[in-house]
């Protein structure tokens, strides 16, 4: 059996079919079709081993992702910097965005593709949680369409959503200032449009935090997904808007 290898964030096995994401066995992968003398028991044999063997990998990477997590927040409590912290925590939130991926891969078992709703429901209250503003008052609106997402877009948009919610909890409002915080995924036409938004103070141009690297981050995942990102800012809040084209996936059970 080839070695595992890891395309774009989710590991699969060298005999994965890129297309419809099934696993083919040992003796398809050498002739491009299953020898004729194989039963179907022993076709579903190997179909078995070889997805069971995906599922550990990704318990492995999920795994590793969360020690690296944790030695983040050992190394963030030797400091006393508010930049120095923050910068940890900002790089602790982007390996738990990864991780959201596996956790919801192995939930949905299937490496091809992940609920848009929970993935993303996921990523948001983590990183509410993780923020430490106990006295921000927050609403939460969530509304995100159950869309099956493949999994290298599943990633990209993670990411995305990742640094727009992070940006919002640090610029947008004062401690114990009240506000809305909100994230949408839905369908327009034969594309997706995700939205992210806030009741906050507006974005100051002039304020610079992480070297604009969210900002940067934001935009390149962006463009991997090929969509195009705006943003509208005033007095009255923020809304980010990405639209990005969608190719349908079967909703697993």
């Amino acid at each position: 059996m080839k070695a595992p290898v890891v395309r774009y964030g989710v590991c699969q096995m060298a005999g994965v079919d890129r297309t419809t994401g099934d696993v083919k066995s040992k003796s398809a992968r050498m002739s491009g079709e299953a020898k004729p003398n194989m039963s179907e028991a022993e076709l579903k044999r190997d179909l078995a081993a070889a997805n069971l063997h995906i599922e550990e990998l990704n318990h492995r990477v999920m795994n590793n992702l969360a020690i690296i997590g944790a030695i983040l927040n050992m190394e963030r409590r030797a400091f006393v910097d508010e930049k120095v912290c923050a910068a940890f925590d900002r790089m602790h939130a982007r390996i738990s965005a990864v991780g959201a991926l596996y956790r919801n891969t192995l939930l949905s078992e299937s490496v091809r593709s992940v609920r848009a709703d929970n993935y993303l429901a996921q990523i948001f209250h983590d990183i509410i949680k993780s923020a430490k503003k106990e006295a921000l008052k927050i609403v939460a609106n969530l509304s995100v369409s159950p869309i099956e997402l493949p999994s290298k877009t599943a990633l990209a948009l993670g990411i995305v959503v990742n640094e727009l919610i992070t940006n919002s909890l640090k610029h947008a409002f004062k401690d114990g200032e009240k506000g809305v915080l909100g994230l949408g995924l839905g369908k327009t036409g034969g594309a997706l449009q995700l939205i992210v938004y806030d009741s906050g103070c507006g974005i100051d141009e002039a304020a610079q935090v992480d070297s604009g690297l969210g900002s940067k981050l934001a935009k390149s995942f962006a463009a991997q997904l090929q969509g195009t990102l705006t943003t509208e800012s005033d007095g009255r809040g923020t809304t980010h808007t990405l639209t990005f084209p969608y190719a349908e996936v079967p909703l697993s059970s």
